[in-house]
């Protein structure tokens, strides 16, 4: 292994910083779910990190916007990007942030089993295998836990957060057979950003006569990480470190996000660790180091 092949303490420690950026930004969302309403928050989170990264972009002469293809295909990953928001902040109105994280983070494996048949050379290994197994063990273990007693607000957020991390992994593979290589990442991250305000402001007026139920400071300093620490921040990061080292490594301390969302939970929020979560956490994360691997 070179240099450029491993990653440095530096590197790592950011990785962690990262993940625990994203595991406290389902708590963010819990917190701004109680002011807004949920496609309301998700498309201001989207409008204010997409003007300050066009605002960063301007000022390094870096083109907003491409011809052809590269267009359409970039608009159609900013609308996949909002439903998985819309999607998870609606999940979110209805489980626990502990809940929607593990099962948002299942992403990965949406990935691996859709570039088996959509990217050419990248097929389904023993190790992915493995990694997508131990995750349908952690999720039946999370979903069971209510399945069993009927409660079906909490299946109904559950559903939600699966289909926001399958939104993700759609969005993961359109990048990466149709962009990747042909526009630098901050462009991919800008496309995301604007184009899902198409879906998200839709939903906001069609599906929420009242946008604003009780906006509050707390309302407002919860949003702002969302759009400010999370969306421009943490993705730029994101960005930078993919160029920088392998990707393959990078992605593979994506399985301390889950676990640091489960613990902003409990911390943050008081929400219980029953053994089906930690079963379920335990599942998802060392699925996802396999598929990653």
């Amino acid at each position: 292994m070179n240099g450029k092949d491993r990653l440095t303490a530096p590197a790592m420690l950011t990785l962690v910083a990262l993940c625990t950026i994203w595991g406290v930004n389902m708590v963010a969302i819990k917190i701004s779910n109680r002011g807004l309403a949920p496609a309301t928050a998700a498309a201001l989170r989207s409008a204010v990190a997409s003007a300050l990264l066009m605002v960063w972009m301007r000022r390094r002469g870096i083109p907003l916007f491409h011809r052809g293809k590269v267009a359409l295909w970039g608009g159609w990953a900013g609308i996949l990007f909002g439903l998985e928001f819309l999607l998870l902040y609606a999940g979110l109105d209805r489980t626990s942030a502990s809940r929607g994280v593990v099962l948002l983070y299942t992403s990965p494996f949406f990935v691996a089993a859709g570039a088996h048949f959509y990217l050419p050379g990248d097929r389904l290994t023993w190790r992915k295998t493995l990694g997508l197994l131990l995750a349908f063990a952690g999720v039946s273990a999370v979903m069971g836990q209510h399945a069993l007693t009927f409660d079906a607000e909490t299946i109904a957020g559950d559903t939600l957060a699966i289909g926001a991390g399958a939104a993700w992994g759609l969005t993961t593979l359109v990048i990466k057979k149709h962009l990747a290589g042909r526009i630098e990442a901050i462009q991919s991250l800008h496309y995301q950003l604007f184009f899902s305000l198409f879906l998200l402001v839709p939903a906001a007026i069609i599906l929420e006569p009242r946008p604003i139920l009780d906006f509050t400071a707390g309302t407002a300093l919860a949003l702002g990480y969302q759009c400010i620490v999370v969306a421009l921040f943490s993705y730029l990061t994101w960005f930078v470190l993919i160029h920088r080292y392998p990707a393959s490594r990078v992605a593979s301390f994506s399985f301390f996000a889950p676990v640091m969302g489960v613990l902003a939970g409990g911390l943050l929020l008081n929400e219980s660790w029953p053994p089906a979560l930690l079963f379920g956490l335990a599942g998802v994360a060392a699925g996802i180091f396999f598929v990653n691997r």
